[in-house]
């Protein structure tokens, strides 16, 4: 709200009975500040909605604050002007108080007076603002569930002004206000401390529960600093610990019993604090019980390097809580490396089939994986089932094969293996005939399958370098030469079951072999399909000559019989008579 007051008379200095005046002064209802900053009152003076720049006026700011009497603040006209510490005042009549005090909070009044137009004023309050600090939150250290309420908290701050006022929450949720007593304290600086206590009636749900108070309170606003803004700042939020009696003891397991591992055997109750230790037994087969002190710490028991032979069924007892006992039955998990139903090295026939068997025993049915190490495979799934089957085995089937097992719980998983080997006559791998560009300390690899171990000779000097995988039944020889010039080289397999071999063709420059043998191929069937071609057309123009002779001859023949006929035709008959 604002006001537009046009007095007959100055209430400080003037009084100016009988004289109208349209001069008219506007100023806000109220404006404020923060603790230590600037606090602005604007003042807005108008003639007939125009400005006083032709007019001669005399302005004045008075305050009143700690007392009832006016003081005059500011006085400024064309030719002087006179203003207090701390202050100024702008072209436009705004008052400006710096490093705003509490001082300085109370009435301010914007006085005008204009020559021949009389004197008017308008009423204004600053106010101040101090935002608290960050609260701090305190829980009681023992909190027992109850039907009654009791003391939670406390939550306190300082340096506010105004008062803050304060919100308790459980868990993000508002409590409500009767719950909280607020105490204000006014401080020696003039601001307000706050102590606001939480009661609260606290059951076994609440254990583990987390509090936190807000402040809410009021800074400056945006227009002059009016009307105010507010705020709100959190305390840090704490969990509080309920305490209960137990009416149930619990016992259970910690993560999986994996035999060769610490198993852990945990006591606890459903009271609030837990007891400081349990004591722990095994029930034996005729029921009676045995008392285990070695591995207890606490409300635990440690079963260092547990085997299966410690499944079975165990109790506990908390201590000073002898009515309250729990059983668990506590199984260690197992398993065992697989066992196959061949040896380590299994010989089989090239084109045959072979079976495997694997069988692990554990504690629950295992999942079984082969895999295969061998030509072109590196650790490669070929089966997941526990028998392995290989049909019409061929020599990519060799290879080291391992069976693996494993239980739903990964850290049990052992294997075992086993080679295969395929046997039969050497196979060289490769083109057995191939075409090589020769060069200076030329190497040739002859890599030949087969078992038993194949021999490989060579029928040229140089320096022979072998490896024999018997795993994979391969057999790789390497001989480097230094021999110029062109010339064939042959690698000779051979063992008990037959031989193989390939032929190196060493040429200074060499296209693909293969490509060669087709080109010859596709260039002999031409030449021979040319030499069909030529000699059906010599055989046809033969013919064609021959029959051609054939008509010419009988056209001059039948030419020399129309000759002779018309000859005789032409002749004078000769006429005989008898005598």
């Amino acid at each position: 709200m604002e006001y537009e007051v046009a007095f007959k008379f100055c209430v400080v200095i003037v009084i100016l009975q009988g004289v109208t005046t349209d001069v008219k002064v506007t100023v806000p209802e109220a404006v404020g500040a923060d603790l230590g900053k600037s606090l602005l009152i604007p003042c807005t003076a108008t003639h007939d909605g125009k400005s006083l720049e032709s007019l001669s006026f005399m302005l004045q700011w008075f305050s009143r604050t700690d007392t009832p009497e006016w003081k005059r603040l500011v006085y400024v006209s064309k030719l002087t002007k006179d203003i207090g510490k701390r202050m100024d005042v702008s072209e436009d009549f705004t008052l400006h108080i710096f490093n705003m005090s509490f001082s300085d909070v109370g009435s301010y009044l914007c006085q005008l007076s204009v020559v021949d137009h009389g004197t008017i004023h308008a009423p204004s309050k600053a106010h101040i603002f101090s935002a608290p600090t960050t609260p701090e939150i305190v829980i009681e250290s023992k909190l027992s569930a109850s039907e009654t309420t009791q003391k939670v908290g406390v939550c306190t701050s300082k340096d506010a002004y105004p008062k803050a006022f304060v919100k308790w929450h459980q868990n993000g949720k508002a409590l409500p206000e009767q719950q909280v007593q607020n105490v204000w304290t006014r401080q020696k600086n003039q601001l307000w401390s706050l102590e606001s206590v939480l009661t609260h009636q606290i059951t076994r749900k609440d254990d583990n529960t987390r509090f936190h108070c807000q402040l809410v309170y009021n800074m400056s606003g945006a227009n002059f600093g009016w009307p105010p803004k507010e705020h709100n700042i959190n305390s840090t939020s704490v969990n509080i610990v309920v305490h209960y009696p137990a009416t149930e003891a619990m016992l259970h397991v910690q993560g999986h019993a994996l035999e060769g591992h610490v198993v852990t055997l945990e006591c606890s109750t459903d009271g609030n604090p837990q007891p400081l230790y349990s004591e722990f037994y095994r029930i034996l087969d005729d029921g009676s019980r045995l008392h285990l002190a070695n591995g207890r710490e606490g409300n635990r028991l440690l079963l260092y390097n547990a085997s299966r032979d410690d499944s079975g069924e165990y109790a506990c007892s908390a201590a000073g809580l002898s009515n309250l006992q729990a059983t668990t039955d506590l199984h260690v998990h197992y398993i065992d490396k697989p066992i196959l139903s061949h040896r380590e090295e299994i010989p089989a026939k090239l084109g045959t089939s072979l079976v495997v068997h694997c069988n692990a025993k554990s504690s629950t049915t295992p999942k079984y994986a082969w895999k295969k190490e061998g030509i072109g495979m590196a650790g490669q799934v070929v089966s997941l089932e526990s028998t392995l089957h290989i049909k019409n085995a061929s020599y990519k089937d060799s290879g080291n094969y391992t069976c693996e097992s494993v239980l739903d719980i990964p850290e049990l998983r052992t294997s075992t293996s086993v080679v295969i080997i395929i046997e039969g006559p050497p196979v060289v791998q490769g083109n057995r005939e191939s075409c090589t560009v020769w060069k200076a300390d030329l190497v040739l690899q002859c890599h030949v399958l087969g078992f038993p171990k194949p021999h490989i000779v060579w029928d040229h000097k140089g320096a022979v370098e072998e490896h024999w995988l018997k795993s994979q039944s391969l057999m790789k020889s390497n001989l480097s030469i230094n021999s110029a010039g062109p010339l064939n080289i042959t690698c000779n397999a051979s063992n008990a079951l037959g031989m193989d071999s390939r032929t190196f063709y060493l040429q200074m420059k060499c296209q693909n072999y293969e490509v060669l043998i087709i080109a010859m191929a596709v260039a002999f069937l031409f030449i021979l399909l040319l030499t069909i071609l030529i000699t059906i057309v010599i055989y046809k123009n033969k013919r064609n000559n021959m029959k051609a002779s054939s008509t010419s001859s009988l056209r001059r023949q039948s030419g020399k019989e129309t000759r002779e006929e018309d000859q005789a035709l032409n002749r004078p008959r000769v006429q005989t008579t008898s005598t």
